[in-house]
């Protein structure tokens, strides 16, 4: 059955139809533009984190207790986190240990950066910040994948992150593969808090872990030292993009940063006290631009309905009442908050 209005009415409801569909799609322009107006806010406050701009007045009100990181100190922390590393690995393999010959495996970290097309903000941040390399300031792992023709490597004992399990948000979602504590005594297996940057393939993702995990070989990992807010390490590799990218060696069908590359990327460290402010600050922001993507998010999903709504209602000879004027309404009226 086809229910057919009379002319007059069929009339007015096409241009009824054409004036609110209008509307629509003025409202569908508009809501369109936030995702790329929060993409751009967030990159602003990692940009003003990262070169100190965020901190700027809090540094004048606390010049008194400052206090800058020397390379000796950072050094000797580094030293230590790799030794704390090393023993756990010692330990999973079964391994006594029954003396310090191990530790005749450290290597002295790389202390010049390379960003010789200023990629990053490291020459522009404070003067009492430290500018050295990722690899003075942290441990950095490379990952690996357990043999998948041994069923005893894999179990539901320990996560397993691949690059899928990176989302854009840093989160590391644990909804992949798991492996055995078998698995581990051959495998890397990082700590809370270290931040995993995706070097082959897709280069510059970057997730920071909330519990240990294993990981594979596409991924190179990041355990700062304990003078390093874990999270202010995340931020800066967050603004490494570029770089990561125009540093990238070509392979078949693909592009890789290896960790000896990664190594000399820049990082500036302001002290502990800034650092822990830095990553409030950021939290907040980041939190403030979520809160929007959410109600951004919610505005799409009633616009979609809308249009099905609005051509249901025409016929059914609704069209004409003034409640589809009202949900339009509603909508640009969200809409306007956002890009508030």
């Amino acid at each position: 059955e086809v229910p057919i209005a009379p002319l007059e009415e069929q009339k007015r409801i096409a241009d009824k139809l054409d004036s609110v569909l209008a509307k629509v799609e003025a409202a569908q322009a508009r809501l369109d533009k936030i995702p790329a107006i929060l993409k751009r806010f967030r990159q602003s406050v990692l940009a003003a984190a990262t070169s100190g701009e965020l901190t700027k007045d809090w540094r004048e009100d606390n010049e008194e207790i400052r206090l800058a990181l020397s390379p000796e100190i950072l050094e000797d922390q580094r030293f230590t986190l790799w030794c704390v590393e090393e023993e756990k690995k010692i330990v999973r393999k079964g391994k006594e240990l029954n003396n310090f010959n191990w530790k005749k495996r450290y290597k002295t970290p790389i202390l010049q950066y390379e960003d010789i097309f200023d990629l990053t903000s490291i020459e522009n941040v404070p003067s009492d910040w430290l500018k050295t390399t990722l690899d003075a300031a942290t441990v950095i792992v490379t990952g690996k994948t357990p043999s998948t023709r041994d069923n005893t490597l894999w179990a539901n004992d320990v996560p397993f992150t691949s690059p899928s399990q990176i989302k854009e948000d840093g989160v590391i979602t644990t909804d992949g593969k798991w492996v055995s504590l078998e698995a581990v005594k051959s495998v890397p297996l990082l700590p809370k808090g270290a931040t995993l940057i995706v070097c082959i393939g897709t280069i510059g993702k970057v997730g920071i872990s909330s519990c240990e995990t294993a990981f594979n070989q596409q991924i190179n990992a990041l355990i700062p030292a304990s003078c390093i807010n874990p999270k202010y390490l995340y931020f800066w590799c967050r603004t490494l993009h570029t770089w990561l990218n125009q540093t990238s060696s070509a392979v078949v069908n693909s592009a890789i940063i290896n960790k000896s590359r990664l190594s000399k990327a820049p990082f500036a460290v302001p002290p502990k006290a800034e650092q822990d402010l830095i990553v409030l600050k950021v939290e907040s922001l980041l939190q403030k631009a979520g809160r929007v993507d959410t109600q951004y998010r919610c505005a799409q999903a009633r616009l979609d309905k809308l249009t099905q709504s609005i051509l249901a209602k025409a016929f059914k000879g609704e069209l004409l009442s003034n409640s589809v004027d009202s949900d339009i309404e509603a909508i640009e009226n969200s809409i306007e908050a956002l890009n508030a």
